[in-house]
């Protein structure tokens, strides 16, 4: 299973944000975020700095949408990004990664660990878009921006 597969699969299997912006908004974009290389920081640094890692980088997404949007942690390394209404999905794809990327912190070992991620945006609108739709369109760019290498968007 792909990572945009397994997003996708968590998203369908609950979400209330996700049905919020199905019910609520008109037209918006979405973005779904794997970390690159979690598993190996994770490893090195123990789960405690895994954990404080995840957080770190839920933080700094909800910093980079706040009053325009929503971010919330999927479990395991992935995350949802919403933002209602009109908006330019390369410009909020760039922000993501970069709040990512500002993540960090100590580990035990007196190092500072950190992650890139990889993310797929796509826009609904209108009353033939659907969140469904760019939701799969997400979880399609996202597969792509991993197979890019990590550290990449990729909007659908």
């Amino acid at each position: 299973m792909t990572p945009g597969e397994r997003v996708f699969a968590g998203l369908r299997a609950g979400g209330s944000l996700l049905d919020r912006a199905v019910t609520d908004w008109p037209d918006g974009t979405l973005a779904v975020l794997d970390l690159d290389r979690f598993g190996w920081v994770s490893a090195r640094y123990g789960s405690a700095a895994g954990d404080a890692l995840l957080a770190a980088v839920e933080h700094g997404l909800r910093a980079a949408v706040a009053g325009a949007g929503h971010a919330v942690a999927l479990g395991g390394d992935q995350f949802l990004v919403l933002v209602p209404g009109p908006t330019d999905p390369t410009a909020l794809g760039r922000r993501l990664l970069t709040a990512v990327k500002a993540a960090r912190v100590r580990t035990g070992w007196g190092r500072t660990a950190w992650v890139s991620a990889s993310a797929g945006l796509a826009s609904w609108a209108g009353p033939d878009g659907t969140v469904d739709a760019a939701l799969r369109s997400a979880a399609q760019a996202l597969t792509a921006a991993k197979s890019a290498g990590g550290n990449h968007w990729a909007v659908s």
